[in-house]
């Protein structure tokens, strides 16, 4: 089976999110089903808009999902049946029980390097740092944690793609160890 067959359910909110969404698409990738947050006043007059990543699924009428709280209402998850929950910068913590209709390792991807650039802003705190002249875009496999709740947390191996000096360097498979060494963030 070829990965683009592959029933894709994405998870995502801010604009970063949407960027990927959208290549996704653009590129012929199976996107069966969009989680974003729910609607939120927008610029002046508090009107209720789409989070980017809804924009984006609305824009190409892909099915929409907008829950307050998703671990409380998966349900739409049934009728989806996705090979892969795939996530990058959704903005709440998955429980086994959503994590579990992935037949795949759900996949959390992350816009820095980790653990080096872990926050809120980790392409920002790149940018202001001169010792940061890498940066990287790691997809973690998403392991559950003892208190029945999903972290991304280090897995045996971290598929990345690096960048030097806004050049791109390379791409690939390593255990974590190796990793964060290639990425400058082991000790």
């Amino acid at each position: 089976m070829d990965i683009k067959d592959y029933r894709i359910v994405y998870l995502g909110t801010p604009e970063i999110s949407a960027s990927l969404l959208e290549a996704m698409i653009q590129n012929g990738f199976n996107i069966v089903g969009v989680i974003t947050q729910p609607d939120a006043p927008k610029k002046r007059g508090g009107k209720a808009s789409p989070s980017p990543v809804g924009e984006v699924a609305l824009k190409h009428n892909l099915p929409l999902h907008r829950p307050l709280k998703l671990n409380k209402d998966y349900s739409i998850l049934d009728e989806w049946k996705p090979d892969l929950l795939l996530t990058y910068a959704y903005g709440q913590i998955l429980s086994t029980k959503v994590l579990s209709y992935s037949k795949l390792v759900p996949l959390n991807v992350h816009a820095s390097l980790l653990p080096k650039l872990r926050g809120a802003s980790p392409i920002q705190t790149c940018l202001m740092q001169e010792a940061a002249k890498e940066h990287g875009i790691p997809f973690k496999a998403i392991h559950v944690t003892e208190k029945e709740t999903a972290q991304s947390v280090p897995a045996p191996v971290t598929t990345y793609a690096l960048f030097r000096d806004g050049k791109f360097v390379t791409q690939g498979i390593q255990s974590d160890k190796k990793f964060l060494k290639l990425a400058g963030a082991a000790d």
